[in-house]
């Protein structure tokens, strides 16, 4: 992705945060409250994101931006609504001058976050979503999303392993171990 932000609107095409389409623009008040999930755009694994997003008992979820909107079974083809959109971009560590003030809001982060090199979604549909105290479910597709697990190299490799068996008995999904090796610290 270029650092223009996409709307996946109902009609499927790409727009600038702000921008009309068939007649609905969204803006950060309309996305406030959304679910917003967080992701990297890096192809190799990062020492960083595992010690910072996954030190106990965590995964790495590979996917694609395609995959990730196919999985949430919202139909983006349908009449334009608010309640339809699956907003997504690259995040900016500059605050370019290019930027509205929603999107300095909603796509933009400090220089000392850019190796998390961030690909974020807002998903502004209420469809199937349950909200608990402790967060929120999406209802996904999982054999659409995923493309591949990675089993955090913070996690022993015995209990690595039962979770690679469990993920593969279950999803059928490509489940591995965490190329990066950690030394013994006492």
């Amino acid at each position: 992705l270029s650092r223009f932000f996409m709307r996946l609107s109902i009609s499927g095409t790409p727009n600038r945060l702000g921008q009309e389409t068939t007649g609905h623009s969204i803006s950060f008040k309309d996305i406030a409250d959304c679910p917003t999930s967080c992701w990297t755009k890096s192809k190799h694994e990062s020492f960083l994101m595992w010690s910072s997003y996954a030190k106990e008992l965590g995964v790495c979820i590979k996917s694609t931006v395609n995959d990730f909107a196919a999985s949430l079974n919202v139909d983006f083809q349908a009449e334009p609504t608010s309640d339809n959109q699956l907003l997504c971009g690259t995040i900016d560590y500059d605050k370019g001058p290019a930027l509205s003030d929603d999107e300095i809001l909603l796509f933009s982060k400090d220089k000392v976050y850019g190796d998390e090199n961030e690909f974020r979604f807002y998903c502004n549909f209420h469809t199937g979503i349950e909200t608990f105290s402790s967060g929120i479910k999406v209802p996904i597709d999982p054999n659409v999303m995923i493309n591949e697990i990675i089993i955090s190299p913070f996690i022993c490799k015995e209990a690595s392993d039962v979770l690679i068996h469990l993920f593969n008995e279950k999803y059928n999904i490509p489940t591995r171990h965490s190329k990066i090796k950690l030394k013994n610290t006492l």
